[in-house]
């Protein structure tokens, strides 16, 4: 005859609170291995994008230090396209001798990450590119014609008054705000004057 005893009412709790440390367990270690995806990631782009802007408007600052003057290619002081934008990165890498005569690195930063044919966070290998964390090119301006006032790419926004910027577009990629592209309250957008 095999008789079994009942189960204490102690070995019950035992258990379930194995049961119930283990579920806890498990959910710490996915965070863990699995972080969620929107709040910190977001918050660690915006602050590499704040970080490369500040960078980059340093190594302007230093750049008119050294020379007293804009490079040559400043023209309205737009670098907004590729090509004028890969040249300035080039000449504040040192890698533009004429029109950084001294070679001074006034800028370094680290290649752009890959990922299914797009580039992320760092200088195009081809373009020489600053692009965000997002991918997309941050956009600089230079005071051309040294009144220490620029005008500020937000139409709605007032006059800045400083000799260069540096901003991007933010993880939506379109600059200014979704209501109002004319202004940069209420945008996504990364500035390196606010």
């Amino acid at each position: 005859m095999n008789e079994e005893l009942p189960a204490s009412p102690d070995m019950w709790l035992r258990t379930l609170g194995g049961l119930v440390l283990a579920i806890v367990f498990a959910a710490l270690l996915a965070g863990l291995l699995f972080p969620a995806v929107s709040g910190p990631d977001v918050d660690r782009r915006k602050a590499e994008a704040k970080r490369q802007t500040t960078d980059l408007t340093n190594a302007l600052k230093y750049y008119m230090i050294e020379y007293g003057k804009w490079p040559p290619i400043t023209g309205d002081g737009l670098f907004l396209d590729e090509k004028r934008q890969g040249q300035l990165m080039r000449i504040l890498r040192a890698q533009e001798v004429p029109n950084n005569p001294r070679r001074v690195i006034f800028f370094e930063c680290k290649a752009a990450t890959e990922r299914s044919g797009k580039y992320f966070g760092g200088l195009h290998p081809k373009t020489s590119v600053l692009l965000d964390p997002w991918g997309h090119p941050y956009r600089i301006a230079l005071d051309a014609d040294y009144d220490d006032t620029i005008a500020n790419p937000y139409p709605d926004d007032p006059l800045i008054q400083t000799g260069f910027i540096v901003w991007s577009p933010g993880k939506d990629g379109q600059q200014g705000a979704p209501a109002n592209p004319r202004t940069s309250k209420g945008s996504d957008d990364i500035l390196s004057w606010q």
